[in-house]
C-alpha cells in the first residue's frame, strides 16, 4: 500500500460513524475492514466535529478572497462537502452540505457575520449549494456500498472458486477438509474454525444452506446478513449422512452479508458431496 492510500486510510477512519477498523490486541484483523462496524460515541462525536468544522473552516479561509472570488465561492464550498462525504458518506456527507450552507451565508453574504441574507441571488445560491452537497452525499455512499459490495463479491468467487479447484485435484479428504475450514473462516470473516468430524450436537446455532441460522425468528431471517452469533456451527452433510461440523468462533464486530453466509453453507454441501463414502 502507497503512503497516499495508507493515508486516505487514516482519514476515512477518522471520519466513519463508527470505531476504528483496527480490532484489539487480542483478537486477529478481520478479512474486511472495510465493513461497517457498531457505532462507538467518542468516534462519533469526532465525525460530526470534523464533517462540521471542515466546510466552517474552508469557508473562513476564502473570506480575504470573496471579492475577487465573488462568483465562484458557492462553488468552491462544494469541495469540503465533496471530501466529506467521500470518506464519510451520506449522513456525514448531508451534515457537511449543511455546515457548507451555513458558512456560505455567514462569511459570503451581506450582511456580512450574521446569519441573514439580504440579496435574493444569494438566497437561491445558498439553497442550490445545499441541495448540491446534499445530492453529492448521497451519490458518494452508493458509490461506497458499489465498492463494498464488489469487493464481498469478489471474496465469495475466490472462496468458492479456489475450493472447487481442489476437488478436481488429487487431494486427500483431510486436504479437502483443511482448505473448506479455510475458506469458511475467510468468508464469514471469523476469529477460528475447527472441523469436528462425527460431531452432531446443537451447542451453537446452525447455518442453514439458505444463509440464515436456526437462532434467528422467522420474522429475522431475510435481513441479507448481520452480526453474527459469538459461536456458530456448520454441519458437512445432514441426517441421516452428517460427516461432522465446523465450529466457528466469529468476530462480534463484522457484519457478514447473506450471501457469504450462503457461500460458507454451500462449501460445506460440497465438502459432504466429496467425502461421502
Amino acid at each position: 500500500m502507497s503512503a497516499l492510500d495508507e493515508t486516505l486510510r487514516r482519514i476515512q477512519r477518522l471520519l466513519v460513524l463508527g470505531p476504528s477498523t483496527r480490532p484489539p490486541d487480542h483478537a486477529p484483523a478481520p478479512a474486511h475492514p472495510e465493513r461497517q462496524r457498531p457505532r462507538n460515541a467518542r468516534r462519533t462525536a469526532v465525525a460530526v466535529a470534523v464533517a462540521t468544522l471542515l466546510p466552517v473552516g474552508f469557508g473562513a479561509l476564502l473570506i480575504p478572497l470573496r471579492e475577487q472570488l465573488s462568483e465562484s465561492i458557492s462553488l468552491l464550498m462544494v469541495l469540503p462537502v465533496l471530501v466529506v462525504a467521500l470518506l464519510g458518506g451520506r449522513r456525514l456527507g448531508t451534515l457537511a452540505a449543511v455546515a457548507a450552507a451555513a458558512a456560505f451565508n455567514v462569511f459570503h453574504t451581506e450582511p456580512y457575520y450574521r446569519p441573514m441574507i439580504d440579496d435574493p441571488n444569494d438566497i437561491v445560491e445558498t439553497i442550490v449549494l445545499l441541495l448540491i452537497g446534499i445530492t453529492i452525499g448521497y451519490l458518494a455512499d452508493l458509490a461506497q456500498n458499489a465498492v463494498v459490495s464488489a469487493r464481498v463479491r469478489k471474496k465469495e468467487l475466490t472462496a468458492v472458486t479456489d475450493f472447487l479447484e481442489q476437488i478436481g485435484t488429487p487431494v486427500s479428504a483431510e486436504q479437502l477438509v483443511e482448505h473448506a475450514r479455510t475458506s469458511i473462516l475467510t468468508l464469514l470473516d471469523a476469529r477460528d474454525c475447527v472441523w469436528r468430524p462425527d460431531y452432531k450436537g446443537t451447542a451453537s446455532p446452525v447455518l442453514r444452506p439458505d444463509g440464515t441460522l436456526t437462532s434467528l425468528r422467522a420474522h429475522e431471517r431475510d435481513e441479507g446478513g448481520g452480526v453474527l452469533p459469538g459461536a456458530l456451527e456448520i454441519p458437512v452433510g445432514y441426517p441421516p449422512a452428517e460427516f461432522g461440523r465446523f465450529i466457528v468462533q466469529t468476530n462480534r464486530r463484522a457484519i457478514v452479508s447473506l450471501e457469504e453466509r450462503r457461500a460458507a453453507a454451500t462449501i460445506s454441501t460440497t465438502l459432504a458431496r466429496c467425502i461421502r463414502p
